[in-house]
């Protein structure tokens, strides 16, 4: 399944920080390639204003070109 498939049939993934090989989420540059791992996480983010850390929720996908898994099936 394509990564912009995944995030359009759940929007709510969008209310997260999403990342897409170790980058943030370009739909663009990453809609198109071919889903093979999700990881849920949390990060913390300082906020001296508020001087209060806040952890959120961050989605990793790991992902790669539909060519390049073509060429692995072939081989």
């Amino acid at each position: 399944m394509k990564i912009k498939e995944i995030i359009r049939s759940n929007l709510s993934v969008l209310n997260y920080r999403v990342e897409v090989n170790g980058e943030p989420y370009d739909k663009e540059k990453h809609g198109d390639l071919i889903h093979l791992k999700t990881e849920l996480g949390t990060y913390e983010e300082y906020n001296p204003v508020f001087n209060v850390t806040f952890y959120c929720s961050i989605i990793k996908f790991t992902a790669i070109e539909q060519d390049k898994i073509l060429a692995l099936l072939k081989e």
